[in-house]
């Protein structure tokens, strides 16, 4: 909460003319204690929930052009990584709690590798070895101190504070 750019956020999601994140708010009801729920089954942050609120407004059928699918909105590849079935008949990124699962399983295989939820957040956003090419540069696993110093990309570096802002 002391970061500029948590703040930023925090200010940006509690303007009245926030109507995107209202709306994300709302479709969460359905999806917050459940999903909870999951991320401490699999022993993560139960805020780590909002990732999918950052990542998707909570829509679980959503596809982007790149084809990142579902509520966590995993890449195919990614998805069968971390056990999610994805073939002709069934994908699996479109089932919100196997794909909340699947998620806290990617969020848990991170952290101890960064020893950090930001840069775990920011492996999920723009892949482990962009983190790691970042801490080896800058010499820091701090995430806010790489944000400063421009390390990873643009979208990577506000995708830990949009999470933890929304989560505040």
């Amino acid at each position: 909460l002391h970061q500029p750019a948590v703040r930023e956020y925090l200010a940006l999601y509690s303007s009245t003319g926030s109507k995107g994140f209202k709306v994300w708010l709302q479709r969460s009801g359905k999806w917050h204690d459940i999903v909870e729920q999951v991320m401490r089954e699999e022993g993560v942050p139960g805020d780590l929930l909002y990732l999918a609120m950052i990542e998707s407004g909570f829509k679980t059928r959503v596809k982007s052009p790149k084809a990142a699918g579902g509520m966590w909105q995993f890449m195919p590849g990614t998805g069968v990584e971390m056990g999610l079935r994805i073939d002709a008949w069934v994908d699996e990124r479109f089932d919100p709690i196997k794909s909340a699962h699947a998620a806290a399983r990617y969020l848990k295989k991170q952290y101890p590798r960064f020893e950090s939820w930001p840069l775990a957040m920011a492996a999920y956003n723009g892949g482990p070895g962009l983190v790691n090419a970042a801490i080896d540069k800058y010499n820091t696993n701090d995430f806010f101190k790489l944000v400063a110093y421009g390390a990873m990309f643009d979208e990577t570096r506000r995708y830990a504070p949009k999470i933890l802002a929304a989560a505040t």
